[in-house]
C-alpha cells in the first residue's frame, strides 16, 4: 500500500490530512457533504471524492444525487488536487439489497451502466478528472462478472471513439486505479478479500487496486493485503469513541466539530505508519529475498 485516504466530513479542516510528510497521505470527502459547497477545497495534497453511494442507499434505496449533479460536483472541484471521483456503484450487502429489492448480479449491471453514463457526462462536460471504476459483488465470481462488463464498455469505447474520446485534451484511456467494493464488513476476514485478489490478480495488472473501507483491522491481520494494493480508505473509523461521546454529549455533533477532525488526523497518522511499515517490509522482500 502506497497510499491511504481518510474519510473526514468537515472540508475546512479535511486539509490537516496532508500534513504528513513521508508518504502519500490524503484524504477523502463525501459528496454529501460538499453538494452545495461552491467554495474550494483548501489542501496541500491529494485527496479522493467519494459518491456518497452507501449512504444515499441505505437511507433512500436509490441515488439522490443524480448524475448530471454528480458531474457538475466533479467539475466544480477538479482542479484541487483531485486524484479521482469515484463512480456511483450499488453495493451488495445484504441488507442493501433488502433496500433496493434487488438481486446482486442486478447491482453489478447497474453499476457499470452508471458508470459509463456518468463518463458520457464527464466527456460533455469536458471533465478532465477520473472516473474510478468499483468492482462490486459478494464472491469472486461476481467482481470478475463486473470487470468482464467494463472492459466490454471500454472496447465499445476505444472502437467507436479512438483518439476522439476525450477528457481534458487527452485520448481516451483506460483509467489506471480500479477499486474493490462491499468490502468494510470484511475487515475481520481478510481472508475474504485476500482470495478475491487472488483469483483477479493477474487481470488488474494494469490497474492500481483501492480497497474501500478498509482499515487497520483488516490491513494488519495478513500484510499480503496490504502489499498487494495501491490504496484504501475509511470513514469508519474511532466508531466505538464517536459513539461514546454521542451517548454521553449528545449536544455535540462528532461528525462535524474540532473532535471529529481530531479522530480523523489520528487515524490518518495510524494509518501512514502502517503504509510505512508496508513499504519498508515490500522492500526487503523485493532488495533481499527476505521473507517476513
Amino acid at each position: 500500500m502506497i497510499e491511504y485516504y481518510t474519510g473526514i466530513d468537515d472540508p475546512k479542516r479535511a486539509h490537516l490530512l496532508n500534513e504528513h510528510k513521508n508518504i502519500e497521505l490524503g484524504f477523502m470527502l463525501s459528496t454529501n457533504r460538499i453538494k452545495s459547497r461552491k467554495k474550494e477545497i483548501r489542501n496541500k495534497g491529494k485527496w479522493m471524492l467519494d459518491s456518497g453511494a452507501f449512504t444515499q442507499i441505505l437511507q433512500h434505496g436509490k441515488f439522490v444525487i443524480s448524475e448530471d449533479k454528480y458531474v457538475e460536483i466533479i467539475k466544480r472541484h477538479e482542479d484541487e488536487n483531485l486524484v479521482c471521483a469515484v463512480t456511483q456503484d450499488y453495493m451488495c450487502e445484504p441488507f442493501i439489497l433488502e433496500k433496493t429489492g434487488k438481486t446482486v448480479r442486478e447491482h453489478i449491471r447497474m453499476t457499470v451502466q452508471r458508470y459509463f453514463n456518468i463518463l458520457r457526462k464527464m466527456r460533455e462536460a469536458g471533465c478532465k478528472t477520473m472516473l474510478l471504476p468499483v468492482l462490486q459483488g459478494m464472491e469472486a465470481q461476481d467482481y470478475i462478472e463486473c470487470l468482464d462488463l467494463y472492459e466490454e464498455g471500454w472496447s465499445k469505447l476505444q472502437n467507436m471513439y479512438g483518439m476522439l474520446y476525450r477528457f481534458g485534451g487527452k485520448a481516451f484511456t483506460l483509467p489506471n486505479r480500479i477499486g474493490f467494493g462491499s468490502m468494510c464488513k470484511r475487515n475481520g476476514n481478510p481472508g475474504e478479500v485476500e482470495a478475491i485478489i487472488d483469483q483477479m490478480e493477474h487481470r488488474l495488472s494494469n490497474f492500481h487496486i483501492h480497497l474501500f473501507g478498509f482499515k487497520t483491522t483488516g490491513l494488519n491481520f495478513k500484510w499480503e493485503i496490504a502489499s498487494r494494493i495501491h490504496s484504501a480508505d475509511s470513514f469508519a473509523y474511532a466508531l466505538r469513541d464517536r459513539k461514546f461521546n454521542a451517548h454521553e454529549s449528545p449536544e455535540i455533533n462528532v461528525r462535524t466539530n474540532d473532535l471529529r477532525a481530531k479522530l480523523a488526523i489520528e487515524h490518518g497518522r495510524k494509518m501512514a505508519k502502517l503504509v510505512e511499515k508496508t513499504q519498508i517490509t515490500l522492500n526487503l522482500n523485493l532488495d533481499y529475498g527476505v521473507t517476513v
